[in-house]
């Protein structure tokens, strides 16, 4: 089964859960009070949004900024695809009631949604250094008939306030469960974090890339390094007027490139190449 085919199924089937599981439960946490932070939603999230404008229609930017666009927008969706599975599973996790079982913490819930069953349990387990992570999910009926059985979909770690940690994404492909995406997050304050994608080399897309995306105050960058080309990306702009600039190997001989708050192509304060 292709990647895209898995994705689809399982993004209908999690939007069903969520749907489902919303209804009647308001607490994530026992009486008690002890249960670990889940993975917070910036752990999942981009701010890339500026860089569909160059999909609108008739709306004139300049080369650098289409350049970057032609690059950011591109990942981000294919990156934003599989996050709506970590992101979506834990959004629900929150509305379940976390029941402590021996030296772990357990979220579970069932639905049934045009006839999709489906299960799924977010495992916590303490340590030392903050709480390994587990979700696994068993899937029957519905969508071709085909079912899932109790499998393993991600597993991380985080600190024990769930300000760093790391996960990896997994999907059953030909029968065997195979890593599609791992990341790994720090959270320093509300106005700055950063996030390290890495896709495995046995991808069928992109194999071997890396993304970091950072945000500092208004400051965003993305920096996607192509492993089979040797190609780097790095992306910078400001979440408040819109500025950038755009270093690539393969763009403008990797000189720094810039645009304005209109997006039009503006000198940069000083020029840089890649290595």
């Amino acid at each position: 089964m292709s990647t895209t085919r898995l994705l689809y199924r399982f993004t209908y089937f999690l939007i069903a859960l969520i749907v489902v599981t919303s209804a009647g439960c308001d607490s994530n946490k026992d009486e008690a009070g002890d249960a670990p932070d889940l993975f917070p939603a910036e752990a999942f999230t981009m701010q890339t949004d500026l860089f569909n404008q160059n999909l609108a229609p008739k709306q004139a930017v300049g080369i650098n900024f289409a350049a970057a666009a032609l690059r950011v927008w591109p990942v981000s969706l294919a990156l934003g695809a599989n996050l709506i599975i970590p992101s979506a599973l834990t959004t629900s996790a929150l509305q379940a009631e976390a029941v402590s079982e021996d030296d772990s913490w357990v979220w579970a819930a069932t639905a049934v949604a045009n006839g999709v069953s489906t299960a799924y349990s977010l495992i916590g387990t303490r340590h030392d250094e903050g709480t390994d992570w587990s979700m696994r999910i068993t899937v029957q009926g519905g969508m071709g008939g085909e079912t899932l059985d109790d499998f393993e979909l991600f597993t991380g770690r985080t600190t024990d306030d769930g300000a760093s940690g790391n996960w990896s994404l997994f999907y059953p492909i030909d029968g065997v469960s195979t890593n599609v995406l791992s990341a790994e997050y720090a959270i320093v304050s509300e106005t700055e974090k950063t996030i390290t994608y890495t896709i495995p080399v046995t991808a069928e897309d992109n194999a071997g890339d890396t993304i970091e995306y950072a945000e500092i105050d208004s400051l965003r960058t993305f920096d996607w390094l192509q492993a089979a080309a040797s190609i780097q990306h790095f992306v910078t702009w400001s979440a408040s007027d819109s500025t950038g600039s755009i270093t690539a190997s393969n763009f403008r001989s990797g000189v720094k490139s810039c645009w304005d708050s209109l997006l039009n192509d503006t000198p940069c304060p000083a020029e840089t190449r890649l290595p």
